[in-house]
């Protein structure tokens, strides 16, 4: 089930296991069964899921400035990416920036994103819900 591999990545963060929730969050977006299997396709086609990847990949071996970068860079790609927004925010959170992370998750709150798959079981887009529960959790 789509939404059934989310609660790993949001364990680990909330656990500080930050290099695991990176990997996880990586796997939730890229590897279910194709590039494209939870990110939209239009996010592939405007290049920011490349950017996206990588930042996943290099948080995921504790390159967070780095990924901050990568991060930054899908966002300005793709303005509809509310996934990006959300993994900024969750880099930046990591490096003690809360106050822009908050930024960065209300981003991905208020951003419309793109539909959300056929099995999802709430009117929120997956960018939506996720900031939405980092900004309840994360104060």
């Amino acid at each position: 089930m789509f939404m059934g591999r989310y609660p790993v990545a949001d364990r680990a963060f909330d656990q500080r296991k930050y290099h695991l929730a990176f990997k996880s969050y990586y796997q939730y977006f890229f590897c279910l069964g194709g590039p494209s299997e939870t990110v939209n396709p239009r996010a592939e086609d405007s290049g920011a899921a490349a950017f996206l990847r990588s930042a996943l990949s290099l948080a995921s071996t504790g390159r967070y400035q780095d990924a901050v970068v990568s991060a930054r860079a899908a966002v300005k790609r793709d303005h509809q990416f509310g996934e990006a927004n959300f993994i900024l925010g969750d880099l930046l959170f990591v490096l003690g920036d809360k106050h822009a992370a908050r930024i960065e998750w209300r981003n991905a709150l208020a951003n419309p994103g793109y539909p959300a798959p056929s099995d999802f079981t709430s009117a929120q887009t997956y960018a939506a819900a996720a900031a939405a529960a980092m900004l309840t959790r994360h104060k």
